[in-house]
């Protein structure tokens, strides 16, 4: 059961193997802006049905002085009651610089029970080189991790570089790959585009035309590693994904937008 909670310091990552440095099509008007805001919850179930047990919230903010360069809060935790099984704190942190999303700063502060870690990255564009420093427990490792190819992110940027992905013109089953680091190593990911679905959207009371996305996920704690992500993300100018389901090794989550603040776009929300 302990091990379900680790979900909360992966929900922002979005995470999905696939070889390729080819780059993926681009839309040309960005999907946020400086200041939004993008609340969600966390449900658990080990039948069918789902108990809320925490939450995430993310925040971007536009860098002073340079309206190219953004900083993305992620923090994640339980609710009280789940406190008592386990209890979750986690924070990420991250800087890119449009217009290619190029990774600058990445640090994450995990702290999930007695499962603790850190990640500080610092990106070297010229070298192609991440310089890490991995903190797990008193271990305390600093690596020099290659990049891979055109497209390497931390995991918050990879978040906001996949919602502005050209998707108009693809064909379902199209896969859009790209790279994510992750503690000691950078990772080969895809997803795979399923074609678009109405979805009823809770926090909204209506339904929204979304696009649906399959992920794969990196094995570990938390997964086996030949599970899928189903994301289902508004079609519309703020490709903001509005509900998630995958199994995890015990169970299954379900992750759904509980607030949002300060969007490029209001939705378009269908009554009927």
């Amino acid at each position: 059961m302990n091990k379900t909670f680790r979900i909360l310091g992966f929900l922002s990552m979005l995470l999905f193997p696939l070889f390729t440095t080819a780059k993926n099509p681009m839309r040309k008007e960005l999907a946020f802006r400086g200041g939004e805001r993008l609340n969600y919850v966390i449900s658990y179930s080990l039948g069918f049905l789902y108990t809320d047990v925490g939450e995430v919230k993310l925040e971007l903010k536009e860098q002073p002085g340079d309206k190219n360069k953004y900083f993305v809060r992620g923090l994640g935790r339980t609710y009280g009651f789940y406190d008592r099984i386990m209890r979750v704190r986690d924070k990420y942190e991250a800087e890119f610089l449009l217009p290619d999303f190029m990774s600058l700063y990445f640090h994450r502060d995990i702290h999930e029970g007695g499962y603790e870690v850190k990640n500080t990255y610092l990106f070297n564009w010229e070298q192609r080189r991440i310089e890490a420093k991995v903190e797990q427990g008193d271990s305390t490792r600093n690596l020099l991790i290659p990049m891979t190819r055109n497209q390497d992110f931390d995991v918050m940027t990879s978040f906001y570089y996949f919602r502005n992905i050209d998707l108009s013109g693809a064909e379902p089953n199209r896969i859009f790959p790209f790279s994510v680091a992750l503690d000691d190593g950078m990772y080969n990911l895809g997803c795979r585009y399923a074609g678009k679905e109405r979805r009823f959207v809770k926090a909204l009371d209506g339904k929204l035309d979304c696009l649906k996305l399959e992920l794969q996920v990196i094995a570990g704690e938390v997964f086996r590693g030949h599970e899928v992500i189903t994301i289902w993300v508004s079609d519309d100018a703020n490709r903001i994904p509005v509900e998630m389901e995958f199994p995890i090794r015990i169970g299954k989550m379900r992750v759904r937008l509980l607030k949002s603040e300060n969007l490029v776009a209001p939705f378009q929300i269908l009554t009927k």
